[in-house]
């Protein structure tokens, strides 16, 4: 048997690792949506909910989120009441 090549190479690399636990997830999620729609996820007339889930199939598994942003727009501020 012959031997066996190996090639080395090296590069100047940083890898950075985050582990979220799921309260963390739907935080980043729903700070994420609410972003993009333009919505203050502060407010008080704003209610948010995130599902997690996961499904499981013959190849494999699935992971998906439900984020759910409610408007509540007769309790949102006016521009006169502020």
């Amino acid at each position: 048997m012959s031997a066996i090549k190996i090639n080395e190479s090296r590069t100047n690399t940083t890898t950075y690792r985050a582990v979220l636990d799921a309260v963390e997830i739907k935080r980043l999620l729903h700070e994420e949506v609410c972003r993009q729609i333009g919505v203050d996820p502060q407010a008080e007339h704003v209610a948010l909910r995130v599902e997690l889930s996961q499904r499981s199939f013959s190849y494999g598994h699935e992971a998906e989120a439900l984020v759910i942003v409610t408007v509540h727009h007769d309790a949102a501020p006016r521009a006169a009441d502020a």
